[in-house]
Order: structure tokens, then C-alpha cells, then sequence
């Protein structure tokens, strides 16, 4: 590489922009450590880098690379400040950058010259414009969830982000104001019913939001409260802060039905009013069993013993809260071969990991057969299986949607579309787009 770089300078003059970018490969077995780095960038500095760009990780060891929302904000910063002790040229750091305010206080600490923000310029591309001009509480934030990004690559797909649309899809969405205003009612408050109001109000539409509850964000409120998942909070946070400049009306306490939606006279009615925990009719189990959600959202004690029914993205989150809150003994029973079979794999590498530091029982093919007030039996290769004692049982067994409103308003004189998971139950990241895209099609 040191040849490659003094080979560009003698073919392309002393102007030519060189930037140097290093990875340090101290997260695998052999790998180069920091000292080893430091060297490499003395010479890249004297064979002419103008810059270097301090990266990490290697193919061996992926999930460092573009790190999840588990890991630190800026995790890797203090791998550029030891580089940048010993050169000269302008060092970068990357890694976890994801606010303005933080690569400042990043450049301002003396670790870097610059910091790279690729994820949270892909959340929002005017996250510059908008740090510049003070608009804070205008960006969108990178939550570090992997699936638009990272993940649509990976599957061979065009990148997307869950919390921006808009992403690769520019010459697809158009917000363009509406050629009729209308009076646009969406029943629910959560990700995507707040979603499809933004961009419905953004086209000139007159809004109004009405939530049973007494709080925007459904499910992601809980979604956000598992190890390292805290980021997920500022996309609740921003959509409130756009519904608040937009001047979206939101209407608490409502429990919406026919007469209630009608008595807004509404032009166009968005469903989004979410879905409802699955409970299978396992002996027992709606009998001693406790919501995940109630769980994450402390509506519920837990005690030292626990069993999760349900090994997707939820349980699995489940447990590893419980595991970090002071639950001793956690167990997973799940039907699946492998738990979290649809998660990212940088997001399950981490998840696995801590579920082995915490001492986590993890029982995959297994199915529940019986549930009483203190033990757990499941089948598992044919094999009767019982955890005994268990303090605490926790229901994390899947969502499902209910289309008694939406075959309600079968005929009504408004139009009416459905989005999220009163469609279909999924993950965050498709029922968003839907919100988006109702609130585009009005």
C-alpha cells in the first residue's frame, strides 16, 4: 500500500488529494494491534498520504466494522487520537459518529481532525445544513439498526434506511403540496401513524391524529428500552418535534371507532392504529405469562428466574434486558431452529455474545407444552423438558393485527388505507415506509 501511495504521487504531482485509510485488525486473533497501526501511518505519512482515515475491523471480524446501536457513540475515536500522535497530515476517525454536536466535541477533544459520518448522512443528507443553521431538532438521527443500510445491501438491494425513506428512493417520493386540501384524521399514534401525518401535512393536508393512549409511539417506545437500543428514541423524538412544527393536532384518550372518525368529518381517514400481542392457546401460558412489552416498560416486576416464550428480535431483546436488570437465570424457548432468524447479523453477533457473558439458556426446535405458575415444559427433539422454579414467565410470542375497524369503514365516503401493523404485523422498518407512502398518496 506504501508503494501504491508513492506510485499515485509520482504519476498524478504533488496536488493530487491522497488519502490513506488504515483499519486496525486488532479484533481478530494475530491481528495488528495499535502500536503496529501507528507505524503504518508514519510511513503512509512520508510516502505522501495527505490524509488518513483510521477505520477498523477486517472481513474476520465484520460486525465492528458498521457497528450496531449497541455499540459506543464513537467507540473507536481514541484508535484515531493514538494515530494522530504520530503524524502530522489530518486524521479521521469513524465509527458510531452520529450527531453533529458529537463530532464537534470529538474535533474539540483533540482525537481527530475529522470525523466521517456515512449512516447518519444517509438518515438525513441535510444533517449538515441543518447543524449550520441550529435546526438540531430538525435531523434525523441514525439509530444504528442496520436494516436499511447495511442490510438492503447485503440482500442485493438498493440502500434504504428505516428512518428516512426518502433514501434511495429520490426520484421515486416527491413531496409536493396537494393540488386539494383535505382533511386528513389517521387513527393511531405510533411510528407509522405519525409518519403518515408528517408527510400528509408537508403537502398542505390539515391533520389530525387520534391516540387511545396518552402518548405518541406505540411500540417503539418499548422498542428503544433494551441494551443499547437508546438511539431509537430520537426518531420518537423528532417525529414529535415535526408533528409540533407542523401543526398536527393530536387528540389523546380516544378509543376510535365509525362515529367517533366520522365526527371529524374527514376527507381521507390513514389506519394505523397498530396490532396486538399473540398469545398461542398453550396451557397456561395467558394464565401465569406477562407481555414482553409490560416487562420493558416496567408495568411489571420480574423476578431472579425467568423464561421468555418467543426467541424473535422481541424476546430475544426481552432476555437481554432481564439478563442486564437483574435476572439471574434467563431462559429462551423458541420454535425456530436459531433465535432472531430475521435480526441483522452484526445485531445478533452482539446479542449472542452478551447472552454468553450473562449466562442465558437458549433452547431452539423447542415447543412449549405446558405452562404452570412456577415451571416451563417444552419438547425439544422429541424430549420432554421442564424448568422448575421460574419466578417470572414472559409472553414474547409474535403480534396480530385486528381488522375490526378497517372492515368498519367498508363503504364510507372517505377514503380509507391502512398501514402498518393494523395491515400486516412486520418489523419498524416496512411499517414506516407505509406511513410515508399513505401520507404521499392522500
Amino acid at each position: 500500500m506504501i508503494e501504491v501511495i508513492k506510485e499515485v504521487r509520482r504519476t498524478c504531482g504533488e496536488d493530487y488529494p491522497i488519502q490513506f485509510r488504515m483499519s486496525a485488525q486488532e479484533f481478530v486473533d494475530g491481528g495488528l494491534g495499535i502500536e503496529d497501526s501507528k507505524v503504518i501511518a508514519m510511513l503512509a505519512e512520508e510516502a505522501g498520504a495527505d490524509s488518513i482515515h483510521v477505520s477498523q475491523g477486517v472481513y474476520a471480524s465484520a460486525p465492528v466494522i458498521i457497528p450496531p446501536s449497541c455499540v459506543a457513540h464513537g467507540a473507536y475515536v481514541d484508535n484515531a487520537a493514538e494515530i494522530k500522535k504520530v503524524v502530522n497530515v489530518p486524521v479521521i476517525a469513524v465509527g458510531r459518529i452520529n450527531d453533529p454536536l458529537l463530532a464537534e466535541a470529538i474535533i474539540k477533544s483533540g482525537k481527530a481532525d475529522i470525523c466521517t459520518m456515512g449512516r447518519a448522512s444517509i438518515a438525513d443528507p441535510e444533517m449538515p445544513k441543518k447543524a449550520k443553521e441550529g435546526r438540531f431538532d430538525e435531523i434525523i438521527h441514525c439509530i444504528g439498526c442496520l436494516q436499511g443500510c447495511n442490510g438492503e445491501e447485503m440482500k442485493g438491494n438498493c440502500i434504504r434506511c428505516l428512518v428516512n425513506p426518502l433514501t434511495g428512493m429520490e426520484n421515486e417520493y416527491k413531496i409536493v403540496p396537494a393540488e386539494t386540501v383535505k382533511n386528513v384524521v389517521v387513527v393511531g399514534g405510533g411510528v407509522s401513524g405519525c409518519e403518515a401525518a408528517i408527510v400528509a401535512a408537508q403537502r398542505g393536508h390539515k391533520v389530525t391524529i387520534l391516540e387511545k393512549s396518552h402518548e405518541l409511539g406505540g411500540q417503539w417506545i418499548a422498542a428503544a428500552i433494551p441494551v443499547g437500543k437508546g438511539d431509537f428514541t430520537t426518531f420518537t423524538v423528532w417525529q414529535k418535534n415535526m408533528i409540533q412544527k407542523l401543526g398536527i393536532q393530536v387528540v389523546f384518550g380516544v378509543e376510535a371507532d365509525k362515529a367517533v372518525i366520522d365526527s371529524f368529518n374527514p376527507d381521507a381517514v390513514i389506519l394505523a392504529y397498530g396490532s396486538n400481542a399473540s398469545v398461542p392457546p398453550v396451557p397456561g401460558l395467558k394464565e401465569y405469562g406477562v407481555l414482553a412489552e409490560d416487562i420493558l416498560r416496567g408495568r411489571k416486576d420480574f423476578g431472579k428466574k425467568v423464561v421468555v416464550i418467543g426467541g424473535g428480535l422481541v424476546g430475544a431483546e426481552t432476555a437481554d434486558h432481564l439478563a442486564a436488570h437483574g435476572a439471574t437465570d434467563v431462559s429462551i424457548v423458541e420454535m425456530m431452529p436459531v433465535i432472531v432468524a430475521d435480526g441483522e447479523d452484526s445485531v445478533v453477533y452482539y446479542l449472542n455474545k452478551r447472552f454468553k457473558e450473562a449466562g442465558v439458556h437458549v433452547y431452539t426446535s423447542a415447543k412449549v407444552s405446558m405452562i404452570a405458575a412456577d415451571h416451563v415444559s417444552f419438547t425439544q427433539n422429541e424430549k420432554e423438558n421442564t424448568i422448575d422454579q421460574v419466578d417470572t414467565i414472559v409472553i414474547a410470542t409474535g403480534r396480530r393485527s385486528d381488522a375490526t375497524l378497517a372492515d368498519s369503514l367498508d363503504g364510507a365516503a372517505y377514503q380509507v388505507v391502512t398501514v402498518g401493523d393494523a395491515k400486516k404485523a412486520k418489523q419498524g422498518y416496512i411499517d414506516i415506509r407505509e406511513g410515508y407512502e399513505a401520507g404521499l398518496n392522500i
